[in-house]
């Protein structure tokens, strides 16, 4: 990203950083991979790449025409989730649609953290965008917590989680509604992890949502306020 620069006088106020439409698809998609009818296994995957593929080009048409490389990185995403998507139609097992779903998830997911703070380093901002593109990265740490749960299950052969039911690796569902649990430190008890690497994995997603959420959010929570105080 070195070698690319910006031309401060092509871009107009209005056209800069602009992360509402990545903040609504981030929910989007945490809503429906933690609600989306499971009925067809093909559906519900189709659905989740197609939403994830859609928030990596919101954010990277948020970060303008400035960074030639992001249209690789967009080409790439596009292949990625056209792979996944050929997998889940034409795959039998389950278990490699789930895991190939949750890396292209995963991958794609940290890649919006990245384009959001590389825009918002390049362009400044003290408004309600700056807000935005915090809450996006703080909905994507779930996601991708979600989605390493989801590898853990189809690498580890020790159950992943102690239910309701008893020990089992979970859902996808399961998953996302633990990452979630977690990165607010809810606990509700129902879902717990039992392995060593669940147990890993939780640790690391409670304390770097909290850490995320005194820090980035509250920051710009706090400018954003800052500067409305000050226009008044």
């Amino acid at each position: 990203m070195g070698g690319e620069s910006f031309d401060m006088h092509e871009l107009t106020r209005d056209d800069r950083a602009r992360f509402g439409l990545s903040t609504l698809l981030a929910l989007a998609l945490a809503g429906w991979m933690l609600a989306g009818p499971v009925r067809s296994i093909e559906a519900y995957v189709i659905v989740a790449d197609l939403l994830t593929l859609a928030m990596l080009l919101s954010a990277i048409w948020s970060a303008h025409h400035g960074y030639p490389s992001l249209r690789v990185v967009a080409a790439l995403a596009s292949a990625l989730a056209t792979v996944s998507i050929a997998v889940s139609i034409t795959g039998d097992d389950e278990a490699v649609v789930r895991a190939t779903t949750a890396a292209l998830v995963a991958s794609t997911c940290l890649l919006v953290p990245w384009i959001v703070v590389l825009s918002l380093r390049t362009h400044p901002r003290r408004d309600l965008q700056l807000v935005f593109g915090a809450i996006t990265t703080y909905v994507i740490l779930g996601l991708v917590f979600a989605m390493a749960f989801d590898l853990a299950a189809a690498a580890s052969a020790t159950p992943l989680l102690r239910t309701p039911e008893g020990v089992a690796d979970g859902t996808t569902r399961d998953h996302v509604y633990m990452a979630f649990v977690t990165l607010s430190t809810t606990g509700y008890g129902d879902f717990t992890p039992y392995s060593g690497m669940a147990r890993a994995i939780a640790i690391m997603n409670a304390l770097l949502g909290q850490i995320f959420l005194v820090t980035a959010v509250a920051a710009a929570v706090s400018t954003f306020a800052s500067r409305d105080r000050g226009a008044r």
